[in-house]
């Protein structure tokens, strides 16, 4: 029973490492909009250390709150401070900051981060959050695809990957999915093994970075998401 147990756990934690690396392989385009005037402050800064850069962000986001005078400022302070924890892997902090940086950008980038540290019912509680109101039509696809890789993770055997399979494969070809063609053909790939995922990658896909993981230029990293994903045949 404990082997049991232990196995679930080990394929569970498969999705999130798969999910992690994506991210950082193949990261988005960033949706967020800075102002000039937090252009012109990041750019002042001269501190290449991520610890001291990070401890300027803070100071200077306590500043602002402390005036608030110009609450969106702040607010964007916050989404630049999480920006650059992800990039250095404190994706918990991240998700924290972005949350605070309150636009719809910021929630999905919430969200995107809980999933790289493994909370699923955090991102899924982001991406709700997100939905209840008029989602932004370029956020669409990405909500949609965030929300089964959520799915995914929690995910503790293969038998629970047949629902969001479902779900991924109906997205192949969706008008407003197109963004994501290449994600989702990836992930089918992954779970499934099946060779017409890898083949519609490399046909239509020749130029992505995804494509470029098929062909081993570049690989998965052990982080959370994809590795420990139930995949179809796997044991």
């Amino acid at each position: 029973m404990q082997s049991l147990k232990n196995n679930m756990k080990i394929q569970s934690k498969k999705v999130l490492f798969f999910i992690a690396v994506f991210f950082i392989f193949f990261s988005y385009a960033n949706l967020f909009s800075y102002s000039p005037e937090v252009i012109r402050y990041f750019s002042s800064l001269k501190i290449k250390e991520p610890l001291e850069l990070i401890e300027s962000i803070e100071k200077q986001i306590g500043q602002e709150e402390k005036l608030n005078t110009h609450p969106e400022k702040t607010k964007e302070l916050y989404y630049l401070l999480a920006e650059v924890q992800e990039k250095m892997g404190d994706y918990e902090e991240a998700s924290k900051n972005y949350e605070k940086a309150a636009s719809q950008e910021a929630f999905l980038a919430a969200a995107k981060t809980a999933l790289l540290y493994g909370d699923s019912l955090r991102c899924d509680t982001l991406l709700s959050r997100l939905t209840q109101g008029h989602i932004k039509e370029k956020l669409v696809s990405q909500v949609r695809l965030y929300a089964v890789w959520s799915w995914l993770v929690k995910a503790q055997s293969e038998d629970a990957l047949h629902e969001p399979l479902v779900i991924l494969k109906s997205y192949v070809g969706m008008k407003g999915m197109e963004e994501e063609q290449a994600a989702i053909l990836l992930t089918l790939w992954y779970l499934t093994g099946e060779e017409a995922y890898k083949m519609a990658i490399e046909k239509q896909y020749p130029k992505s970075l995804e494509f470029l993981v098929l062909e081993s230029a570049a690989s998965f990293l052990p982080t959370p998401f994809w590795f420990f994903v139930p995949r179809k045949n796997q044991g």
